[in-house]
């Protein structure tokens, strides 16, 4: 019996197609086929073990097919523009051509991908026991001439509707990358938003201000185009009961491809610190890989999926790095202020090297260019210090409004990817805090422990998704409750000024449910209490991170439903009374 599962991979413009899909089959491994619009990779995984991907791209073939260049013929009579007929591409498609027309042509590129899948799935191959059917195509789609975006998801959705339900998507995937990357790829010249030539002119303040403004403009309209492709996609997915996952390229290629050909492959949401960290590094004038609490995180994917047979697959929030704008303190006539300075600050490391990524940089760059990057939105003003102060202030008010942008897409995309993830770890989520958890993992642990408890209410031996929440113990230092005599409000400890013997007295003077509220404080204590005792979250308290690769292993075993380790135990409770390790 063949397995055979389909995929809707949207890909948003900025992600360049080709060259993904090819980087993807590199990295991977297996045999490839091309043609215009289509790559196979067949790959053999043991004696009795291939699987088979068709990959069919809506794009290239609308930019191939007869019935494209015939409508731009129809429209545009024009010997000047010509060349949109003779080689057409999407951003001319979407330019020349009314929204009707475009449809019509994205209707037939996709009912031609749809029957080629159709053949390929149909195929009788006696040594492939899976064939994977992957539509890549665009859900939501801009028209520079009119400046505006339309959502064209109801052409997949009707062709969706006519398949049988041997042929029906089970899983969609929307790719994605940090916008600094989209914006090189679009703004080169013949980009969606390239520029015409500019006339030559005296650079000035004001002009270099303009020229920051349009920057910031266009990285809002790639916010907004990029939020539009994810949001359809997942509405597909909603409608067709499909799993959805928005997938950052900044993460290894055979991660995908787990998603692709696993049959009952889970994945995982990482939550971890990132504000913190960087903190640190900036108090210690190092670079983010330096620190050894990247080092920890970086690690833990892989670990995890080697360590479960690749059973599982992390999905982690860093693979979109895009709030980290640097600040400076200027003179104004307020006073001193930080400022937004338009410089970036360093990413968050890769996990793996970027040839086992399945990114492929834009335009012309053959690899990842940092410097680039942080560049993008940098001013050297000139002038007298009031002036230079005067547009400084103007910039930094203006990346303000991009920053918050990004902020709102920040929450809405990680709770998406919490809402849709199978399962959530949650990594040493007080460390270096004294105030506990951030509020954004307040709202990610809040939003999954509603979806999850209420699939619990209604279905009580429904156990299939697990959350682990793990603490080192020097991290709980600075979280313990200051619990008052008639009452069960809060206070914080000073870190630097408890003795061990002090910590460990109060600690013993806290009631249960009292430290659970520090180890997980996002839900009603009841809720928590059900959640644990019917081993569907799961805490564990670690000595230092040195114990970390045995307690993947625990967790590993209590993700897939074994019965085992402190959560189901309840020994959270009793060893991180007395297991200070300061």
């Amino acid at each position: 019996m063949v397995e055979k599962k389909w995929v809707l991979l949207s890909i948003p413009s900025g992600l360049r197609i080709e060259p993904t899909i090819k980087k993807f089959v590199e990295t991977v491994g297996g045999n490839l086929e091309t043609g215009d619009d289509f790559w196979r990779v067949t790959k053999k995984y043991s004696r009795t073990d291939t699987t088979a991907i068709e990959f069919r791209s809506v794009q290239n073939h609308l930019e191939v097919q007869s019935e494209t260049n015939d409508s731009l013929s129809e429209v545009l009579s024009d010997t000047r523009i010509t060349e949109a007929i003779e080689t057409p591409s999407m951003k001319k498609i979407f330019w020349y051509l009314p929204w009707e027309s475009s449809t019509k042509l994205l209707q037939i590129a996709t009912k031609h991908c749809m029957h080629a899948l159709k053949r390929f799935s149909n195929e009788e191959d006696p040594q492939i026991n899976t064939r994977v059917m992957v539509l890549i195509a665009h859900l939501a789609f801009f028209s520079g001439r009119n400046n505006e975006f339309r959502i064209r998801s109801r052409v997949f959705e009707k062709l969706s509707a006519n398949q049988s339900s041997a042929n029906q998507f089970s899983l969609f995937i929307t790719l994605i990358d940090d916008v600094y990357d989209m914006f090189f790829h679009l703004t080169r010249e013949g980009g969606v938003f390239s520029e015409p030539p500019k006339k030559e002119e005296k650079i000035s303040n004001k002009t270099k201000f303009l020229d920051q403004c349009r920057k910031v403009f266009v990285l809002n309209d790639i916010l907004e185009w990029r939020q539009a492709e994810i949001m359809a996609t997942e509405d597909f997915a909603s409608q067709n009961n499909g799993k959805f996952i928005a997938f950052g390229v900044k993460q290894p290629s055979k991660t995908l491809l787990g998603i692709l050909t696993g049959k009952d492959t889970k994945t995982i949401y990482l939550s971890h610190p990132i504000t913190e960290v960087r903190k640190e590094a900036k108090e210690k004038g190092l670079n983010l890989k330096k620190l050894e609490i990247v080092k920890e995180i970086n690690s833990i994917p892989n670990k995890i999926s080697s360590k479960s047979n690749h059973q599982f697959v992390v999905l982690i929030p860093t693979a979109i790095d895009e709030l980290r704008f640097e600040t400076t303190i200027e003179n104004t006539p307020g006073g001193k202020e930080n400022l937004l300075s338009g410089k970036l600050a360093e990413r968050w490391p890769f996990a793996k090297l970027e040839e086992h990524l399945l990114y492929t940089p834009p335009g012309s760059y053959n690899k990842y260019k940092e410097k680039e990057v942080k560049k993008i939105l940098r001013i050297d003003y000139d002038g007298k210090e009031k002036t230079v102060q005067y547009w400084k202030g103007c910039s930094s008010t203006l990346i303000e409004t991009l920053a918050q942008r990004i902020k709102k897409q920040i929450s809405s995309r990680d709770r998406l990817l919490v809402s849709n993830a199978d399962n959530i770890i949650v990594y040493r989520p007080l460390y270096r805090r004294k105030e506990g958890y951030s509020l954004g993992t307040k709202n990610e642990l809040i939003q999954w422990i509603y979806r999850v408890n209420l699939d619990f209410r209604n279905n009580p031996e429904l156990k299939k998704n697990h959350a682990a929440i793990v603490h080192v113990s020097e991290d709980l230092v600075g979280s313990l409750l200051k619990v008052k005599e008639d009452d069960d409000s809060t206070g914080i400890f000073s870190r630097g000024n408890i003795p061990l013997d002090e910590v460990k007295k109060r600690k013993k003077q806290l009631k249960k449910e009292q430290f659970l509220k520090i180890l997980l404080p996002s839900a009603k204590i009841e809720d928590l209490k059900s959640l644990i005792s019917n081993h569907i979250i799961g805490i564990w308290i670690m000595k230092s991170a040195d114990e970390l690769d045995i307690i993947l292993l625990d967790i590993i075993k209590f993700l897939k439903g074994d019965e085992i380790g402190f959560s189901t135990k309840s020994q959270w409770w009793e060893n991180s009374i007395t297991d200070f390790s300061l």
